[in-house]
């Protein structure tokens, strides 16, 4: 184990980045690339193909849209088979510039911290097949004027069953400055600029769950 404020280093996982870096999506996905990792998946046990990398392909769907205090909301749809299942876990990281534009990002990895196992040579942690694993909610709501796009605030949520209920609770606190409480075990990450953006830069407030260990930050 390391001591309290050692550096972990990670040159196998900083060739594999550089790697992407260089080379795009190929540098894993396809190629010399894609047989390395798969063979490398395989001795931890991953089962991975060549096959499986070079016919990943993303899933591109349109959003939940609902009105909301004046404002236009885009929610990820949210799964209608969640209830009752044991789902796996989920973390999120959110990111505004002073032109409004804003990204949300909730990610997976179909278990606490995947398998556990490290493809060896790669520095990549390996997710749990999504072949075996429940399909984790992954819950995230923006706030938006719909004339000019003027982004308001936007809310993720995490924390297996919660997750949904968590972005939910966190955006209409957001939009109504209300306090109401989250569900445990929900936590909700919000961006909140309650004189829009762009424009009111100077408003916008970033809050992570209490007790999360989250990062809220900004700058100019």
């Amino acid at each position: 184990m390391l001591a309290a404020g050692a550096n972990l280093q990670q040159p196998d996982l900083a060739a594999t980045l550089e790697s992407l870096r260089v080379n795009g999506v190929n540098g894993l996905y396809a190629g010399m690339g894609a047989a390395q990792f798969a063979k490398a998946a395989d001795q931890a046990g991953g089962g991975l193909t060549t096959g499986d990398l070079v016919n990943a392909t993303p899933h591109y769907g349109a959003p939940d849209i609902t009105q909301q205090g004046g404002y236009q909301v885009a929610s990820l749809p949210v799964s209608p088979d969640a209830a009752g299942r044991a789902l796996p876990a989920s973390a999120s990281f959110m990111a505004l510039d002073k032109k409004g534009g804003a990204v949300i990002c909730v990610t997976s990895m179909n278990n606490l911290f995947g398998t556990g196992r490290i493809a060896p040579g790669t520095g990549i942690l390996l997710a749990a097949s999504p072949r075996t694993a429940p399909t984790p909610d992954l819950a995230a709501e923006m706030a938006y004027t719909g004339g000019n796009d003027a982004f308001r605030a936007a809310a993720t949520g995490t924390g297996q069953n919660a997750a949904a209920a968590a972005a939910r609770i966190g955006l209409d606190n957001a939009l109504t400055g209300q306090n109401a409480p989250i569900p445990a075990p929900g936590r909700a990450n919000i961006i909140s600029c309650p004189n829009n953006v762009p424009g009111g830069e100077a408003s916008c407030r970033a809050s992570t769950a209490p007790g999360a260990n989250g990062l809220a930050i900004g700058g100019r």
